[in-house]
């Protein structure tokens, strides 16, 4: 396979870049047919509870089947999303030193590997911190990892957003003297605020 991408260079952390973009989507192909398979036996245990059970064994035994392939079929939805983020981010990897994002959260996320990304609940704090810095655009995260960031998120981020463009415009019509600017950009902080 070929080589990875050549790490970011972000002040104070030291990236470790192990899947070229190949391998990347050799391994989310291959968790997208195990995620396939896993609804598959989802279904025919959800059957299987429909029908009449021969023994209260047979019930208990199919409700932990069930149960377990809930767990694998979630873990492994996160790992695909997992991957989608890093495939979002590596495409914008040229930026990542220079992203209005805390410097503390671009070392943090350097320092994560993709079991951390997958199974570390603290990790998602990392990576909303990266969206709200405007490393990755929100929409395409929530579009390609629905788990990881929820709508909610989105909105959140969207009203960040949206704070930012009128805090830029407010110096600007501040500078100019404009106070038919400051009226009407006033009326557009309202939403953001009642979201945040």
């Amino acid at each position: 396979p070929p080589p990875p991408e050549p790490a970011p260079l972000v002040h104070g952390s030291k990236w470790r870049c192990a899947w070229s973009k190949p391998q990347r989507a050799l391994v989310q192909s291959q968790l997208i047919k195990l995620a396939a398979i896993l609804g598959q036996c989802k279904d025919y245990l959800g059957q299987e509870d429909v029908g009449a059970r021969a023994s209260p064994a047979a019930s208990t035994c199919s409700g932990e089947a069930a149960w377990i392939v809930n767990g694998i079929s979630l873990l492994v939805g996160t790992a695909i999303e997992a991957l989608a983020f890093l495939e979002l981010i590596a495409v914008r990897s040229d930026m990542l030193g220079t992203a209005p994002c805390p410097p503390d959260a671009l070392v943090r996320f350097a320092e994560l590997t993709f079991r951390d990304l997958v199974c570390q609940p603290d990790a998602r704090g990392v990576l909303q911190e990266l969206m709200r810095g405007g490393v990755v655009a929100c929409r395409q995260l929530h579009a390609k990892c629905p788990q990881l960031f929820s709508a909610k998120d989105l909105e959140v981020q969207e009203a960040y957003e949206l704070l930012n463009v009128v805090l830029a415009s407010l110096q600007n019509a501040r500078a100019s003297g404009s106070s038919s600017d400051i009226v009407r950009l006033s009326h557009l902080v309202q939403r953001p605020l009642r979201i945040l």
